[in-house]
């Protein structure tokens, strides 16, 4: 792929996972309205699988992201660390998911050149992470309930982007060798 090409390639994946970021987040109240963007979402990464040369392992890696990421939602959740003020319970709500899949998608398009450097993409993470919770909490999506749970957050998130861009180039890896 050329560099003018790729460029707009990744411009494009990055407007696309801001857009989805913000229409999930911003319709936390309008449950018909989050029902629609979720489709919207979801419809958008259908067509990412569907445009990758192995779409089983960009599925598997897609849904392996999302899982553990909404895991650790939940986690965040039981802990007290945060509060999803539109969803009563003890888990995180769904649309987290889908934002897990967004940012799985994003990590291997967007972050790829940050694999080989675990430390970058680990402050990125440190900051980036705790930043999209921050924005979530402007929003009304969710509430970090203390202060000290932004501490948690930035060293989970300084694990997990890490972990993640290692993760997208084992399966990168287990693709190629087949």
């Amino acid at each position: 792929m050329n560099q003018a090409k790729n460029v707009r390639y990744q411009v494009s994946y990055l407007v696309f996972g801001q857009l989805g970021w913000l229409g999930l987040v911003s319709t936390v109240r309008m449950s018909g309205l989050q029902g629609l963007v979720i489709v919207v979402v979801l419809m958008l990464l259908t067509a990412h699988v569907l445009l990758q040369q192995n779409r089983k392992s960009e599925l598997v890696r897609l849904l392996s992201a999302a899982l553990l990421g909404w895991v650790v939602e939940c986690l965040w959740v039981w802990l007290g660390l945060v509060v999803y003020p539109f969803n009563p319970g003890c888990m995180a709500p769904f649309w987290m998911a889908v934002l897990w899949l967004l940012f799985a998608m994003q990590t291997n398009v967007l972050m790829r050149g940050l694999r080989s450097r675990p430390y970058l993409s680990s402050v990125l993470g440190m900051f980036g992470g705790p930043l999209a919770y921050r924005s979530g909490q402007a929003l009304g999506a969710i509430r970090v309930v203390h202060q000290s749970s932004w501490l948690v957050l930035a060293l989970a998130w300084a694990v997990i982007v890490p972990l993640l861009l290692g993760c997208d180039a084992l399966f990168e890896e287990e693709v190629s060798s087949e």
